[in-house]
């Protein structure tokens, strides 16, 4: 069964065109591998769901209750898409967008990456699926500590601003610009999850840190004592598109994917791109995603929402019927997977995503159902 209140899994707390006829939900939900006998009770609550204000509310069953936001796709199709990993670009095209006097160092790395550095201290990294710049390679890894230290702990509550040296939307058309140098057959979402730190606020919250015992004798040499203005920094998470549909980042914990199956399960790949920006432009860049071109099958008509929860009731009633899960945010989009060990090309499909709430007495329970937006079936089943 999936998880809930009892599961290891999961996180634990700190309008769409109605559907007359749900033949077709009936068979997804069989494609999902619930049974046929109950369609027409589990169908009746789901039809014709109504969307107010990008809002939906409505008691499906016992066990299953919206009151989410919803925001709903542009287009009634999508295509299947591959995507290689393959940079377009040479080396030497990538490293002149950095700086100069980059040589290249040998290393044990069995992917075939390519390292190179120079005289002033940054780093490059260059593989067939990522990239990885850091301007100052021992100090972007000491602010990274502070940095991973304030992200865990105020991602919701962290209220970014513009910092003397750059607004932040400078800073992001600075980054954008340079990612679409690179031709990727992905597009960059231009709303990025944003921190703004000046130099002082870098010192307080490693003066925190230290107090909270972060760092023991293995890591003291990480703590600086050198912060000026030149370190006011913004640190950006972006994520991508495709054909205006968001794809899928494993960095948000409550969406991430939980899935349970043997030992040729194939997990999602998020894809991400985060960097930082000072006062001497970008000072690091590391990507989580491929760079090859994208290739798209013939589209193909997507489950209506009404569809999508009538499948996802199904799977709640069949596997956890003593669950009760409130449905907060509905969302499609496109779930990628790799074709192969080495992760030279991924196939993505677009996925209804519904993220969940239980209330397990002593804290809540959190986390997001996926059902595939062309067959019905559950992602957490590997469907």
């Amino acid at each position: 069964s999936l998880s809930g209140c009892t599961s290891a899994y999961g996180i634990n707390g700190d309008g769409a065109d109605s559907v007359q006829d749900n033949t077709s939900a009936a068979g997804n939900i069989a494609a999902a591998g619930q049974p046929d006998d109950n369609i027409s009770v589990l169908s009746e609550a789901a039809e014709d769901l109504k969307i107010e204000n990008n809002r939906i509310q409505k008691e499906i069953s016992a066990n299953l209750i919206l009151d989410a936001d919803v925001i709903l796709p542009a287009q009634k199709e999508y295509a299947p898409v591959t995507i290689k990993s393959e940079q377009k670009l040479g080396d030497d095209e990538i490293l002149k967008e950095f700086g100069e006097g980059f040589t290249k160092y040998d290393t044990n790395d069995i992917t075939g990456s390519n390292y190179y550095s120079n005289p002033e201290g940054a780093e490059i990294v260059i593989g067939y699926d990522m990239l990885s710049f850091d301007k100052s390679h021992q100090r972007s890894v000491d602010i990274g500590n502070i940095l991973s230290y304030v992200e865990f702990r105020e991602l919701e509550t962290h209220q970014p601003r513009d910092l003397g040296f750059m607004t932040q939307d400078e800073a992001i058309k600075l980054v954008s610009d340079y990612v679409e140098k690179l031709d990727m057959g992905i597009q960059l979402d231009m709303n990025p999850v944003t921190f703004s730190f000046t130099h002082q606020e870098l010192i307080d919250k490693q003066d925190e840190m230290i107090k909270n015992g972060y760092f023991d004798e293995m890591v003291k040499s990480n703590i600086r004592n050198d912060f000026t203005e030149q370190d006011d920094l913004y640190r950006f998470i972006f994520f991508f598109d495709y054909d205006g549909l968001g794809i899928y980042n494993d960095f948000i914990q409550k969406q991430r994917v939980n899935m349970w199956g043997d030992a040729d399960t194939v997990f999602p790949v998020g894809f991400r791109m985060e960097a930082i920006v000072n006062t001497d432009g970008i000072y690091e860049l590391e990507f989580y995603s491929p760079f090859g071109e994208a290739v798209s099958e013939e589209k193909q008509t997507i489950l209506t929402l009404d569809e999508a929860v009538i499948s996802l009731e199904g799977l709640l009633e069949e596997s956890m019927p003593e669950r009760k899960v409130k449905v907060t945010k509905i969302w499609l989009e496109y779930v990628p997977k790799s074709n192969d060990d080495m992760n030279t090309s991924y196939t993505m499909e677009p996925y209804w995503c519904f993220l969940t709430e239980e209330d397990c007495g002593t804290e809540m329970f959190y986390q997001t159902e996926r059902v595939n937006a062309f067959t019905g079936g559950n992602l957490a089943y590997d469907r």
